[in-house]
Formats: C-alpha cells, sequence, structure tokens
C-alpha cells in the first residue's frame, strides 16, 4: 500500500511539472509567435518603404530625362540662332 501511495505521489508530481512545462512551453510559443508577427510587420514596412523608393528613384529619372530632352532642345535652339546671326552677318556684309 505504501508503495503504491508513493507512486501515485510521484506521479501526480510529475503531472504538476510536466504541466508546468507545458505552460512554460505555451508562453515561449506565444513569444515567437508575437516575434513572427513583428517581423511579418517590419517586412510590410520595408518592402513598402522599397516601393516608395523605386517611385521616387523612377520620377526623380523622369525629370532628369525630362531635363536633358529640354537640355538638347534649347541646345538646338542656341545652334539655329547661331547660324541666323551668320546668315545675317553675311547678308550685313
Amino acid at each position: 500500500m505504501a508503495k503504491q501511495s508513493t507512486i501515485l505521489r510521484n506521479m501526480s508530481d510529475n503531472t504538476k511539472s510536466l504541466e508546468k512545462s507545458i505552460s512554460s512551453l505555451t508562453a515561449q510559443i506565444d513569444s515567437l509567435n508575437g516575434l513572427t508577427q513583428t517581423r511579418f510587420d517590419s517586412t510590410k514596412v520595408i518592402n513598402n518603404k522599397k516601393v516608395e523608393i523605386k517611385n521616387y528613384y523612377t520620377a526623380k529619372s523622369n525629370e532628369i530625362d525630362s531635363l536633358k530632352s529640354d537640355s538638347a532642345f534649347v541646345h538646338y535652339i542656341r545652334l539655329q540662332l547661331q547660324s541666323l546671326r551668320s546668315v545675317k552677318q553675311l547678308y550685313a556684309n
């Protein structure tokens, strides 16, 4: 009888120990889930920033291309004016 009592006490102690371990593991899993969610949220923010940077770069690149085009046009106009001045000088002389 004493042996059965000792076995039952040991089983009870083991059960309590297992319940504490399960509770601890559950808390760790919840913590990991929180970290995973935080990482997921951070990844979304980073990806959104990448899109913003890409859009900004594209807009600036287009702006630069436009300025280059405008600069080429201005250069063309200057050449035309220079040509007209040369023709004007020829006829003036």
